[in-house]
């Protein structure tokens, strides 16, 4: 596949990931990291060697990161909302 392919793919799960606004089932969630992983690996298999390498495995990287970021900031949050219950 292509890399832009690729990244298209993983831009658009992770905007969907982000917009959520309903509760998402755990299972869900794994389902889509797991994908999330998967297209990962496959952008990173598809820019090794194209003279973009660096700085397209370097996106990926990004998009990882601001992911992670933002699942860490949604169980920080859920966990304020399960406090604020119990006040």
């Amino acid at each position: 596949m292509d890399y832009d392919f690729i990244r298209g793919k993983m831009d658009d799960l992770a905007l969907s990931m982000s917009m959520q606004k309903a509760p998402v089932p755990h299972a869900k969630k794994l389902e889509q990291i797991a994908l999330l992983r998967d297209l990962a690996q496959r952008a990173s298999d598809a820019a090794t060697g194209s003279p973009h390498e660096l700085s397209r495995k370097e996106s990926v990287r990004t998009l990882l990161e601001r992911m992670e970021k933002m699942m860490a900031g949604t169980v920080v949050l859920n966990q304020f909302k399960l406090q604020y219950r119990r006040i």
